[in-house]
């Protein structure tokens, strides 16, 4: 397995994440970081905490920043399997066994919909937008 993170300016959260990878990862699989032209230390975090770091090179037309960088870690991955994550996150313990148990078993490309813990009170007008999308994909129909 290969996790991608795109990481642009994220020195206070990427230790959090790369932490809560650490003992879930197996022999073989990698943790890219791609540093988004960062100004803070994430790219020495990183490297700290274990992670191949992969300095993004100049964005060329067309492209936007996140998804570049994405594209730019599936270059240089070599797992049989892309996991991208975003530099806020945490994975639980057993998530990663989870997310490609669930893969092996659907065999095809998941988007997950992350739990969002919720500290601060604009944080929770972010549940109306979830259950948004929670709703377009028919999740709460009768055949959902």
């Amino acid at each position: 397995m290969s996790i991608v993170i795109p990481a642009r300016n994220e020195e206070t959260n990427i230790p959090n994440l790369l932490r809560s990878l650490k003992g879930q990862i197996k022999a073989g699989d990698e943790i890219l970081v791609v540093d988004d032209h960062s100004e803070d230390n994430t790219a020495a975090i990183a490297e700290r905490e274990g992670a191949t770091v992969l300095k993004s090179k100049e964005m060329p037309p067309g492209w936007t920043g996140k998804t570049w960088a994405c594209y730019q870690g599936a270059q240089e991955a070599t797992g049989k399997l892309l996991l991208f994550l975003d530099a806020d996150t945490l994975v639980e313990d057993g998530g990663l066994y989870q997310i490609a148990s669930c893969h092996e078993k659907l065999d095809g490309v998941l988007s997950i919909q992350p739990y969002h813990k919720m500290f601060r009170l604009y944080e929770q007008l972010s549940a109306f937008f979830n259950l948004i999308l929670m709703a377009a994909m028919g999740s709460f129909t009768i055949f959902g």
